[in-house]
């Protein structure tokens, strides 16, 4: 019990200070060509969530250059979205 107490207790920490990295409102994009999302995320300088996403600062050119990126490398489909989170 109390391990299992202390592991929340951690794993809410780390969340808590992962989510004071990323800026508000900022965007969450992928490229659907999972591959090179990570090449076209860090060429951008955006933080690689770790799954298939990228997160940029709210800049729509940031958003365009990643498309463009995505594009360049024979990317399907390119998805962005425009993420709030509370402070």
């Amino acid at each position: 019990m109390v391990k299992a107490l202390t592991i929340t207790v951690l794993a809410t920490f780390a969340a808590s200070a992962y989510a004071a990295t990323i800026p508000n409102p900022h965007y969450l994009c992928g490229c659907f060509q999972p591959d090179y999302d990570y090449g076209c995320c860090t060429h951008l300088n955006g933080l690689w969530d770790g799954t298939n996403s990228c997160i940029f600062p709210n800049s729509t050119a940031k958003v365009t250059a990643f498309q463009s990126c995505c594009k360049g490398i024979g990317g399907k489909e390119t998805k962005c979205k425009l993420i709030h989170t509370s402070d």
